[in-house]
């Protein structure tokens, strides 16, 4: 059998994924935590009637030791929670992400990187026949999801497209600035599963044995969102803000609260719709059949709505769920007076969670799983997950302008991949290991 091109690393995530082929639907991987492959279970745990409340691991994810959107438990919180979100849900409609302008425009910032693509690509033909000069599209697509990011919650960007791209003496060009803060986060989420009090004594160690460089993203990331919501307060608050931190504070947030939950949206949609557009990239180097179909429908279309193309649709969602970016289980709490899910009993105050690493590589529900096949979307499966979060539909609206821009551009045409596969490590957050993802051009077919 082929190697994957795309292949889940970490221990855990891997004992699941054996389990799972020999067709165990809920594992128990701790004394009060199972693991969930049913997908009937989905909708019991995480939708109807709002879910299961979210188990006490979300605790570590709390900011100053007050809970957050992310992070709400029980009632109270919950209520904290819903009037923060219901204030910022507007700023992620469809409609209101399409009408953004100037900073607040995703278009703007996609053609920044396929601006940026191009040059690279020029470096790369230029090289002398000794050297081989990567492009690191992972790198690239970080930098476009940093300042799609900041420029829609903050009306700014952070400039991650117009750092320095000249390599001196390199055979690549320098790293986005601020990859170490990406870093630094994600490692973090290895252990975010322990109980609340071990995971802030485990986190007091992991910060005093930073690298320096981590230690200095971190704080250039942070002196970046403090200046825009010291910036914001000096203006009335205003429900009708068209910025997220504005939003936020006009339903109560504290200075430091807003702070916290916009750090912790920054890297959330950064990381994840970066990972996913480099996948999705990669996967298109490696299959110009795909590549040259899509770039046909892309043609002949005369939809103005790209989430209206089949086939650019189907790509999309095969890069989200191949991209893996959520390995561990979303545990939640099963509340009390107990569930079954499978057949199995689970009593009141059980953790239980799926998995997209199990999910997501189920043969059952995806025959090859670990091929990037678009077309299997085209075939009616809808078996995979659906993230439901805040700012889905700015990740969407941003993966769909890139890829469809880049394609359209003929920057990937006569592009090589110089690696074989992506491999996804991770616990809470997925990380591609090596943290780059190279591509190269043959000069011999272009």
């Amino acid at each position: 059998m082929p190697f994957p091109d795309t292949v889940a690393g970490d221990v855990l995530v891997v004992g699941c994924l054996l389990l799972a082929t020999v067709a165990l639907q809920l594992l128990r991987i701790a004394p009060n935590l199972v693991s969930i492959s049913d997908p009937n279970a989905l909708a019991t745990i995480y939708v109807s009637n709002g879910g299961f409340p979210k188990d006490g691991r979300y605790r570590n994810f709390d900011v100053n030791g007050a809970a957050t959107i992310f992070s709400a438990l029980d009632k109270r919180d919950k209520s904290y929670r819903d009037v923060r979100a219901k204030a910022v849900l507007p700023l992620f409609s469809s409609v209101t992400i399409r009408a953004g302008t100037q900073s607040q425009d995703v278009q703007r910032h996609v053609a920044k990187f396929v601006a940026r693509f191009n040059e690279e690509k020029a470096r790369a033909l230029q090289s002398g026949a000794g050297a081989l000069y990567r492009v690191d599209v992972l790198d690239l697509a970080l930098r476009l999801s940093m300042d799609v990011m900041t420029g829609y919650m903050f009306d700014k960007p952070y400039g991650a497209l117009d750092e320095d791209a000249k390599p001196v003496g390199r055979s690549q060009s320098p790293k986005f600035s601020e990859s170490p803060w990406l870093q630094a986060i994600a490692a973090f989420g290895y252990y975010s599963m322990l109980p609340n009090w071990l995971f802030s004594f485990v986190l007091s160690i992991h910060t005093s044995l930073w690298d320096p460089a981590r230690g200095a993203s971190l704080g250039r990331v942070d002196e970046f969102v403090q200046s825009r919501v010291t910036e914001e307060q000096r203006t009335p608050a205003n429900s009708t803000s068209h910025t997220y931190h504005g939003r936020l504070r006009a339903a109560g947030a504290t200075k430091n609260e807003v702070i916290g939950i916009s750090e912790g949206s920054l890297f959330a949609g950064t990381s994840s719709t970066g990972q996913t557009l480099a996948t999705i990239l990669f996967h298109l180097v490696r299959q110009p059949i795909v590549r040259e179909r899509l770039a046909q429908e892309l043609q002949q279309t005369d939809s103005c709505d790209l989430l209206a193309i089949p086939f650019l649709q189907a790509v999309i969602t095969e890069g989200l769920r191949l991209a893996m970016t959520k390995p561990a289980p979303l545990t939640w709490k099963v509340p009390p007076g107990a569930c079954l899910i499978d057949g199995v009993y689970l009593p009141g105050g059980v953790s239980a969670g799926a998995s997209i690493h199990v999910m997501h590589p189920d043969p059952d529900a995806f025959p090859e799983p670990f091929a990037f096949r678009p077309e299997r979307w085209l075939e009616g499966s809808d078996k995979g997950s659906r993230d439901m979060f805040i700012g889905r539909n700015l990740a969407l609206e941003e993966l769909y302008t890139a890829v469809a821009a880049t394609v359209q551009s003929g920057v990937l045409e006569g592009a090589v991949t110089c690696q074989e596969r992506i491999i996804v490590n991770g616990c809470f957050n997925g990380e591609v290991k090596g943290h780059a993802i190279d591509i190269n051009w043959d000069k011999d077919i272009i």
